[in-house]
C-alpha cells in the first residue's frame, strides 16, 4: 500500500479546495464574489491542531470572528473616524493574543486581515449581506473537505509525529553518548548537560502532541525516553570519567547502532546493537570489573542497553 506523505495530503487538500472554489467564483455574477475565495482559501490554510475536533473548533471561531470583523468593518467603512479605531484596536487585540497563544496566530492574522479588507471596501446593505453569505459558503467548502481528508490526515500525522519523536531520541542518545566520549565533558559540563535538558524538552513536545492521535504509540516511545534516561545515569555514577576511554570503542558501536535504530525510516534489526553490548559487557569481564573505581554502574548501563534492546523491537510505525 502506497503511502501518501502529510505534505502530500494537504497538498491534495488545497488543490481539491481550490478547485470547488474556482468552480462556484465562475458560475457567480457578483461583485462581491471574491469574498468567496478569500475565506474559503484562507481558512483552509488553518492546520496546526492535531485532532478532527480541535481544528474543527479552530476553524469555526476563526470564521466567526472573521465574519463579525467584516461586518463591522465594513459597516464603519464610510466613516473613517470610527473605522480607524476599530482598525487600530483590531490589529491590538490579535497581536496580544498572538503573543499570548503562538499556536493561533495565523488564525489571528486571518481575522485581522479580513477586519482590514472589510474597512477596506465599502458595499450596500444587499451588498454587505451578500458578502457575509459568500463567506459563509468558503468557509462551508473549507470545513466539508476536513471531513474528506481527515482520516487520511490522522493516519499522516501519526507517522510524522512518530518519525519526529524517534528523531528526538536520536539527537538525545547523541548528546548521552557525548557525555561519555567527549573528553572535555568534566570541564563543560553545563553545556553538555543543557543540550540534554533541551533535547529532553523537544521530545516531550512531540509526544504530547502524538498523544491526542495515538496513545498507545506514545506508551511505546516513552519506555525508550525512559531507558535512555536510565543510560544517561551512567555520567551521574562514575566518577572517573577517564574510564570511559578504557571501553571507548564499544561506546561508539552501541552509539551507532542506537542511531541506526532509531534512523528515519525505522530499522528494526537490533542484531548490531546486541553485538556492540556483548562486546562491552566483555570488555567488563575482562578490563572495567579491575581497573574502574566503580564497576556497578556498568553492570546497571548494559542491562538498560539490553532492556532498550528489546524495546525497539516492538516498535511499528
Amino acid at each position: 500500500m502506497i503511502r501518501i506523505s502529510l505534505s502530500a495530503r494537504y497538498l491534495l487538500y488545497l488543490i481539491l479546495v481550490a478547485l470547488v472554489l474556482l468552480t462556484i467564483y465562475s458560475r457567480l455574477r457578483s461583485a462581491e464574489a471574491c469574498w468567496l475565495l478569500w475565506s474559503g482559501l484562507l481558512l483552509s490554510l488553518i492546520i496546526q491542531d492535531n485532532t478532527f475536533s480541535e481544528r474543527l473548533l479552530t476553524l469555526v471561531v476563526t470564521f466567526l470572528a472573521s465574519l463579525v470583523c467584516v461586518l463591522l468593518a465594513t459597516s464603519a467603512s464610510n466613516f473613517p473616524f470610527v473605522l480607524a479605531p476599530l482598525l487600530f484596536f483590531t490589529t491590538l487585540a490579535c497581536a496580544y493574543l498572538a503573543q499570548r497563544y503562538p499556536e493561533y496566530s495565523f488564525g489571528l492574522l486571518i481575522i485581522n486581515l479580513f477586519a482590514i479588507l472589510g474597512g477596506s471596501f465599502s458595499a450596500s446593505t444587499n451588498g454587505l449581506a451578500m458578502r457575509l453569505i459568500l463567506m459563509s459558503e468558503g468557509a462551508c467548502v473549507a470545513l466539508l473537505l476536513q471531513f474528506i481528508f481527515w482520516p487520511g490526515f490522522k493516519k499522516s500525522e501519526n507517522i510524522a509525529l512518530t518519525k519526529l519523536a524517534l528523531l528526538n531520541l536520536q539527537y538525545l542518545s547523541r548528546d548521552i553518548f557525548d557525555c561519555f566520549l567527549q573528553r572535555d565533558y568534566s570541564d563543560n559540563q553545563y553545556m553538555y548537560e543543557r543540550r540534554l535538558h533541551e533535547q529532553k524538552i523537544k521530545f516531550m513536545q512531540t509526544v504530547v502532541r502524538l498523544k491526542k492521535i495515538d496513545v498507545h504509540q506514545v506508551t511505546k516511545l516513552n519506555r525508550l525516553f525512559e531507558i535512555l534516561l536510565d543510560c544517561a545515569q551512567l555520567r551521574g555514577r562514575v566518577s572517573d570519567f577517564s574510564i570511559f576511554q578504557v571501553c571507548e570503542h564499544e561506546l561508539q558501536m552501541i552509539n551507532a547502532a542506537i542511531n541506526r535504530l532509531l534512523s528515519i525510516p525505522l530499522v528494526n534489526d537490533v542484531e548490531p546493537l546486541l553485538e556492540a553490548i556483548n562486546r562491552l559487557e566483555e570488555n567488563y569481564q575482562q578490563v572495567l570489573l579491575v581497573t574502574a573505581k566503580e564497576p556497578l554502574p556498568f553492570i546497571l548501563f548494559i542491562a538498560s542497553l539490553r532492556a532498550f534492546s528489546q524495546a525497539i523491537g516492538g516498535l511499528k510505525i
